[in-house]
């Protein structure tokens, strides 16, 4: 899946994603989005035991508006993200497939502009689905991984990884 025109049109602020039910997620769109003009997208998932109401903070809408960058934030199938639940990537890279589906539906993105991060089981997630889709996702980044499982690498990709020296994580 790659980022294609638009076919339907969205609202600044928060949109859930109405995907599934009760872990669904949302887009988040910044009032200076333009949709005759391509958009950065940032793609987050939460850290374990979370959703993805954990990127509602004030802090992720500032950089959206200031940046212009869409917001997409996904809530994992189980309590935490597949491949520490049950070993394996498996619905929760479905499920973000159809979460980007509808992104791409509704949001003109640009597709170098295109990134995937998270915390901690999170950042394990989106390392993975970034190295495996390196076609798709230009940037990676990871705020305290926990696990490092990764099938393969397909094209270039950019990382930013941290941890801190006082990290519990």
């Amino acid at each position: 899946q790659v980022p294609s025109a638009p076919s339907q049109s969205i609202t600044a602020g928060y949109t859930p994603l109405n995907l599934d039910s009760p872990r669904d997620g949302f887009l988040y769109v910044p009032v200076t989005y333009n949709p005759d003009v391509e958009a950065p997208l940032l793609v987050l998932l939460h850290g374990g035991d979370a959703s993805s109401e954990q990127w509602t903070t004030e802090d992720i809408e500032l950089l959206a508006e200031s940046y212009g960058v869409v917001v997409l934030a996904t809530d994992s199938r189980y309590e935490t993200w597949d491949v520490a639940s049950v070993g394996r990537y498996d619905v929760d890279v479905e499920f973000l497939r159809r979460a980007l589906a509808f992104t791409f539906d509704r949001v003109l993105v640009n597709p170098a502009l295109l990134a995937i991060g998270g915390f901690s089981v999170g950042a394990a997630e989106a390392i993975a689905i970034g190295l495996a889709n390196a076609h798709l996702f230009k940037h990676l980044i990871a705020f305290s991984p926990g696990i490092l499982e990764t099938p393969f690498k397909r094209g270039d990709i950019r990382i930013f990884l941290s941890h801190g020296h006082q990290d519990a994580v």
